[in-house]
């Protein structure tokens, strides 16, 4: 299967409210869903991740045999859904509609038969927490030192330095 990520730039220090736990647990979900769902030669997953004025966006897409009409009128309508699963009990999917409705956000289904499934979660975009700085200042030979036990946040942090690297000494910590 080939996993394509997108993402708009523009995201970088964009919240939402919600649980860091039931967020992870609903995109593993989905992207499990949707890796299962995808079938033949051409295995394909398409995430997308975006924001507009208001709201964050998710696009989770495969290239799977599409759903019924009536599992995507179930998923329109919020309603319980039984599962047609070989393996595994369907519970996925099921979390993650209940973390889009606890955090108010939406939750789109595309779906056509042969052509695969779209799943779009949408976010209402939340301020920043008051220790997100909008501007940061660096001046040669600082020693810049990320504290987060998230690895991808270390990641991002050196991503955004890299071109700074002969002038900035990076120091990363997972722990305090």
């Amino acid at each position: 299967v080939k996993i394509y990520l997108s993402y708009d730039p523009t995201i970088k220090f964009s919240f939402i409210n919600g649980d860091y736990s039931s967020f992870s647990r609903m995109i593993s979900n989905l992207i499990n869903n949707a890796v299962e769902a995808s079938k033949g030669q051409k295995k394909v997953v398409n995430i997308k991740f975006r924001t507009d004025d208001n709201n964050a966006i998710i696009d989770i897409s495969d290239s799977g045999e599409g759903m019924s009409s009536e599992m995507v009128e179930k998923i329109r309508s919020n309603m319980p859904l039984d599962s047609s699963k070989k393996e595994g009990c369907g519970l996925g999917l099921q979390q993650a509609m209940e973390t889009v409705r606890i955090y108010n956000g939406k939750l789109e289904v595309t779906s056509e038969k042969g052509q695969g499934t779209t799943l779009r979660i949408i976010f209402p975009l939340s301020k920043p927490p008051k220790w997100v700085s909008t501007h940061i200042s660096l001046h040669k030979d600082n020693i810049v030192m990320v504290f987060d036990k998230n690895i991808s946040i270390h990641n991002i942090w050196t991503r955004l330095l890299n071109k700074y690297s002969g002038e900035l000494k990076l120091k990363f910590f997972k722990d305090a």
